[in-house]
């Protein structure tokens, strides 16, 4: 079997690493150009990473006789997709230089482990079942038509969609009284909520003003307004989940006090789930307090913080939030880790 993957390797894995170096120290020289989403330093760092965790791959899987060359492409696809993400959303605060290339061994040992323990077992389809997703379930196996054909597929797609605007008053409740600190809250609201709510909007208000948003940094920006097809275009449109980019662009030279009440202005024009919105008295209070010597509501974020802790900040925040939101439906059993999912699909 390593035969075969030995020549399977080298046809699609392997990867001199320049100066040949060692893989853990050529990783992690690329740590600060990854933290500044250096594009090509991360590709550098997904090939140095498949080059050499192929065959640590092929041992796991063929501890359970299930290291097939298509078995080992999914791990490695896996493990791929999940640095990505975290690339994306930010990494750990303590994952660091040092300590770089162990995090993401960790990452592939964690994707190994997770197909060993789902091979052969129930289907996806069965899955969804037995973790009582029956709507989802249904709503993905049946078609529109199949769907106005049936009255309890039907039922069941219009308690879903009700479960989902409890959820989500439920989330905006968490936000509004949240004790975290206003400045990743914000960062949090322009990384990630702020465009949710221009994927779906068609006003010409709104969108006109959060592409002003962007070239607040006095150069071009990343995004434009087509008054044709009444969306914005650009890179706002296809950039990663967290948009982090846009955010700083957004949050440039503002202080904390001047976002907030534009961040209220924003959402008036496009309520989730129709919930009106206003910061609760805990984030009144930490406005008052102090951070780096200054009131935390006259700091301008973009200058007061690295970039590297404003670019964690979102997937942070939205894990407390979740983590709340699990709380505030734990009254209801066995819907809160539903409720959950259901909110994060959403978010995404």
């Amino acid at each position: 079997m390593f035969q075969e993957a030995e020549r399977y390797y080298r046809l699609y894995y392997y990867y001199e690493i320049p100066q040949g170096e060692e893989p853990g120290t050529a990783v992690n020289a690329l740590y600060d150009s990854v933290m500044r989403n250096d594009k090509d330093a991360l590709g550098q760092v997904l090939r140095i990473l498949s080059s050499n965790t192929y065959f640590l791959v092929c041992k796991r899987l063929d501890s359970r006789g299930n290291a097939t060359k298509d078995n080992v492409d999914d791990v490695m696809q896996n493990v791929r997709m999940e640095i990505l993400k975290k690339a994306f959303r930010g990494f750990p605060e303590y994952v660091g230089e040092d300590n770089f290339y162990p995090y993401l061994i960790g990452i592939v040992e964690n994707c190994a482990k997770s197909f060993r323990q789902n091979a052969g077992g129930p289907s996806w389809k069965e899955r969804y079942f037995q973790e009582g997703g029956q709507a989802q379930a249904e709503r993905l196996l049946a078609s529109e038509e199949e769907e106005a054909k049936n009255p309890e597929a039907f039922m069941l797609q219009e308690e879903k969609a009700a479960l989902e605007q409890e959820i989500l008053k439920r989330f905006m409740a968490s936000l509004q009284e949240t004790e975290l600190p206003p400045y990743q809250v914000l960062t949090y609201c322009y990384a990630v909520l702020i465009p949710q709510l221009f994927k779906k909007s068609q006003k010409k208000e709104f969108l006109s003003r959060i592409d002003g948003l962007s070239g607040r940094r006095c150069q071009p920006p990343n995004s434009h307004y087509n008054e044709e097809k009444r969306c914005l275009e650009g890179e706002i449109a296809r950039d990663s989940v967290v948009l982090i980019k846009w955010a700083l662009d957004a949050m440039h030279g503002q202080k904390v006090f001047q976002l907030d009440g534009e961040f209220q202005d924003l959402y008036s024009m496009e309520k989730i789930a129709e919930v009106e919105f206003q910061w609760g008295s805990p984030y009144q209070a930490n406005l008052k307090k102090d951070c780096n010597g200054m009131p935390i509501s006259q700091l301008a974020i973009t200058e007061a913080f690295q970039k590297n802790a404003i670019k964690n900040w979102p997937i942070r925040v939205a894990r407390s939030l979740l983590a709340d939101t699990e709380k505030r439906m734990a009254a209801q059993s066995g819907r809160a880790e539903k409720a959950v999912r259901i909110v994060e699909e959403m978010l995404r």
